[in-house]
């Protein structure tokens, strides 16, 4: 047991490690002392860039890697591994070296619908990316948020351009890569009215026809959709994206004669225009074509890929997934082009909304479960998030990137341990379990035992009283037991208004009298930076909690 510790960089790369380390130590009341307990960072040759090994160092340790993200890997290794207290720590005791199975560990910030990655402040961004750095995760894919700005001229468009810019610059200067998508056919909400898309079919649900969407197979409709990715690429000169990424549905098509099938053909054709557009501007870019609801219903999405890339090594690797169970074509086909393939796990949306108006969202179990039907064939993946509130989530899908296998358990005890302070993590496992029974039940049948969202609020009351003062004015903290506050009224309210048939609440309405809730509400509105309601963008109501 220990109340201080003394990291050391061992030479300059490390120090930002090192730097990183100290910080997390102070917010949890730990003290960072040159006779605490030493922990030194250090390059060598031999690991790779994130890899890692963790050895005895006489009365401390010494953390080796390959290069200043392993270093970072390594740092919340060690702090996960380490048992914190009110003012005291119990240093992790694991010793050994760590590999990734996975080479793409990737979040996609959704920076869009005035989200907290399209609002938040840039420290904070920057500090969410450390804390993402410390779970393992090596690529960040941001997006410029086309859909919400009125034009070329919109001042909005060089502020965006300049915030990818900042965040793509701290991606970098971790050790980490950046991505981004290139439009296929969107435009600014101005665009020409000449030159509208043709919505395609979409019986599912899934595809989605929203947008500001142009038919890049009208000549002039395909010059804007150039010189706008040109422009966004030449903006971002100063931080160049590693990976650029086309995406087919959601935003995204066109069922024109000339664009369908869209997955198929207008859509091969305009990536492969954008691919050499991207390679111009940095030849060293990774191409990675979307898959993201291909044969959703079937048009031969699948199988006119695999063709066009036997003739043609247009792209790099692969995206694939699904809203729901992976799509079958790439497990039961070889990869087209032998290419690897990653996935997109969609840790924000599924069965809640608004996304994140109800706190955390947590369902280890769902995404352990996923990840599983297709781990064999994938490479790792962009988790898809809309904010902060699917932070565990998060944790759980680094691990799987991370070791290829992994009990969502575990990941859960370690997560408790570490960004909450608990010695005794059966009572977090709980909550999180009990979160996840009901948010599945009612997605799936409409509604759930409200003995389940109460005993999720009890044992929320009970671990508040026992977290360390640090834990529980935490963000993570105050969004998880928010979510069981607001998850045991509203339950409550429904049964006794709409009994079995939950599906007809109107939430909104339902708690607007509720005091409890709606302080939530505003609780979470501060920490997410949601916009008022009357701000003006018409996408926001799907990330905002339902606040009179």
């Amino acid at each position: 047991m220990t109340s201080a510790f003394s990291p050391v960089a061992a030479c300059k790369t490390a120090q930002r490690a090192a730097e990183i380390f100290a910080r997390r130590l102070r917010e949890r009341n730990i003290g960072v002392l040159p006779k605490g307990f030493r922990v030194v960072f250090d390059i060598i040759c031999g690991l790779n860039a994130d890899e890692f090994t963790i050895a005895g160092n006489g009365d401390g340790v010494l953390i080796t890697s390959g290069g200043l993200l392993g270093l970072i890997h390594a740092a919340g290794f060690f702090l996960r591994g380490t048992a914190f207290f009110e003012n005291t720590a119990e240093p992790c005791r694991w010793r050994g070296t760590q590999k990734p199975k996975c080479p793409v560990r990737g979040v996609y910030f959704a920076s869009h619908f005035h989200n907290f990655y399209h609002a938040a402040p840039i420290d904070e961004i920057g500090r969410y990316i450390e804390d993402l750095a410390l779970w393992g995760f090596n690529y960040i894919k941001a997006i410029f948020p086309m859909i919400d700005i009125i034009s070329e001229d919109d001042p909005e468009r060089e502020a965006q351009i300049s915030r990818l810019n900042q965040i793509f610059g701290i991606v970098h200067s971790l050790g980490m890569k950046a991505a981004t998508t290139l439009v296929v056919n969107s435009g600014y909400i101005q665009f020409p009215r000449e030159y509208r898309f043709t919505p395609h079919r979409d019986p599912t649900g899934r595809r989605g026809n929203s947008g500001n969407m142009m038919c890049p197979s009208i000549p002039g409709a395909n010059k804007l959709i150039m010189r706008y990715n040109r422009d966004l690429l030449e903006g971002l000169r100063a931080n160049m994206p590693d990976m650029v990424i086309t995406w087919p549905y959601d935003e995204g098509g066109c069922a024109c004669k000339r664009c369908y099938p869209w997955g198929g053909n207008g859509f091969i054709r305009i990536s492969k225009q954008l691919f050499r557009l991207a390679r111009v501007v940095n030849p060293d870019v990774v191409r990675c074509v979307s898959t993201w609801c291909f044969d959703t219903p079937y048009e031969g999405e699948w199988v006119a890929l695999a063709a066009s890339l036997e003739e043609e090594k247009w792209c790099d690797c692969i995206l694939a997934d699904a809203h729901e169970d992976f799509p079958r074509y790439p497990l039961d086909n070889p990869s087209p082009g032998g290419l690897p393939v990653i996935n997109f796990p969609e840790i924000s949306m599924w069965g809640l909304s608004p996304w994140g108006g109800w706190g955390a969202t947590a369902l280890p179990e769902r995404y352990t479960r996923l990840w599983g039907q297709a781990s064999r064939i994938l490479a790792g993946g962009f988790a898809y998030s809309e904010g902060i509130y699917e932070d565990i989530n998060k944790a759980v899908v680094s691990q799987l990137y991370w070791h290829g296998e992994a009990d969502w358990r575990e990941t859960l005890r370690q997560y408790a341990r570490y960004e909450l302070g608990l010695g005794d993590t059966a009572g977090f496992i709980e909550l999180i379990n009990l979160f996840e029974t009901t948010q599945s039940t009612v997605a799936e049948q409409g509604y759930c035992d409200t003995a389940f969202s109460d005993r999720a609020f009890d044992i929320a009351r009970e671990l508040d009283a026992a977290l360390p003062s640090w834990a529980q004015k935490a963000w993570r903290w105050r969004i998880v037991y928010l979510r069981a506050l607001l998850d045991a009224r509203r339950y409550r309210l429904a049964a006794e208004k709409y009994k079995k048939d939950w599906k007809r609440a109107d939430w909104k309405k339902l708690l607007k009298d509720d005091v409890m809730v709606q302080e939530a509400f505003r609780e979470m509105i501060g920490l997410f930076h949601c916009m008022e309601k009357d701000a003006g963008d018409p996408y926001h109501g799907r990330v905002r909690p339902l606040c009179i």
